[in-house]
Protein backbone atom coordinates (compact mmCIF):
# COMPACT_ATOMS: atom_id res chain seq x y z
CA UNK A 1 0.00 0.00 0.00
CA UNK A 2 1.15 3.50 -0.86
CA UNK A 3 0.38 6.76 0.80
CA UNK A 4 -0.44 9.21 -1.61
CA UNK A 5 1.16 12.87 -0.90
CA UNK A 6 3.33 10.91 1.65
CA UNK A 7 7.49 11.31 1.72
CA UNK A 8 9.59 8.45 0.35
CA UNK A 9 10.78 7.57 3.98
CA UNK A 10 7.13 7.23 5.49
CA UNK A 11 6.29 4.81 2.38
CA UNK A 12 9.42 2.40 3.26
CA UNK A 13 8.64 2.37 7.10
CA UNK A 14 4.80 1.74 6.11
CA UNK A 15 5.99 -1.08 3.61
CA UNK A 16 8.51 -2.40 6.24
CA UNK A 17 6.12 -2.76 8.68
CA UNK A 18 3.23 -3.89 6.63
CA UNK A 19 5.70 -7.05 5.86
CA UNK A 20 5.67 -7.90 9.23
CA UNK A 21 8.96 -6.86 10.06
CA UNK A 22 8.21 -4.88 13.31
CA UNK A 23 7.55 -6.50 16.44
CA UNK A 24 6.54 -5.57 19.98
CA UNK A 25 9.61 -4.66 22.41
CA UNK A 26 9.41 -7.16 25.61
CA UNK A 27 10.10 -5.21 28.76
CA UNK A 28 8.56 -1.70 27.27
CA UNK A 29 9.20 0.53 29.84
CA UNK A 30 12.53 -0.39 30.69
CA UNK A 31 13.36 -0.04 26.90
CA UNK A 32 11.84 4.12 27.19
CA UNK A 33 13.52 4.79 30.27
CA UNK A 34 17.04 3.45 29.07
CA UNK A 35 16.30 5.82 25.61
CA UNK A 36 15.37 8.38 27.50
CA UNK A 37 18.95 7.89 29.72
CA UNK A 38 20.16 8.12 25.90
CA UNK A 39 18.49 10.75 25.02
CA UNK A 40 19.32 12.85 27.93
CA UNK A 41 23.22 11.73 27.66
CA UNK A 42 22.96 13.50 24.64
CA UNK A 43 21.48 16.65 25.56
CA UNK A 44 24.30 17.29 28.41
CA UNK A 45 27.00 16.71 25.77
CA UNK A 46 25.70 18.59 23.04
CA UNK A 47 23.93 22.51 22.46
CA UNK A 48 20.89 23.28 20.28
CA UNK A 49 22.03 26.25 18.09
CA UNK A 50 18.89 28.10 15.89
CA UNK A 51 19.88 29.60 13.13
CA UNK A 52 18.61 32.08 10.84
CA UNK A 53 20.20 31.88 7.45
CA UNK A 54 19.43 33.73 3.84
CA UNK A 55 17.15 31.28 1.55
CA UNK A 56 20.34 30.86 -0.70
CA UNK A 57 22.68 30.21 1.63
CA UNK A 58 21.33 27.77 2.93
CA UNK A 59 19.93 25.81 -0.62
CA UNK A 60 24.04 25.97 -1.26
CA UNK A 61 24.72 24.68 2.52
CA UNK A 62 22.02 21.86 1.62
CA UNK A 63 23.24 21.55 -1.92
CA UNK A 64 27.20 20.96 -0.61
CA UNK A 65 25.83 18.64 1.83
CA UNK A 66 24.73 16.38 -0.38
CA UNK A 67 27.92 16.40 -2.82
CA UNK A 68 29.66 15.40 0.34
CA UNK A 69 27.05 12.80 1.08
CA UNK A 70 26.18 13.86 4.41
CA UNK A 71 23.33 15.82 6.37
CA UNK A 72 23.36 19.58 5.91
CA UNK A 73 23.05 19.49 9.52
CA UNK A 74 26.21 17.39 9.84
CA UNK A 75 28.18 20.06 7.14
CA UNK A 76 27.82 23.07 9.02
CA UNK A 77 28.27 21.05 12.42
CA UNK A 78 31.94 19.90 10.63
CA UNK A 79 32.47 23.65 9.52
CA UNK A 80 31.59 25.21 12.90
CA UNK A 81 34.24 22.56 14.69
CA UNK A 82 36.49 23.65 11.71
CA UNK A 83 35.93 27.36 12.69
CA UNK A 84 36.66 27.23 16.53
CA UNK A 85 39.28 24.98 16.61
CA UNK A 86 41.83 26.31 13.84
CA UNK A 87 44.69 28.63 15.16
CA UNK A 88 44.43 32.13 14.75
Amino acid sequence: MTIVDSNHEDNELLESYERGEWHSVNRLQHEIKRYQEYAASWLEKNMLVYVTLPADDFEMLKRKAKQAGVPYQTLLTNVVHQFVTSAK
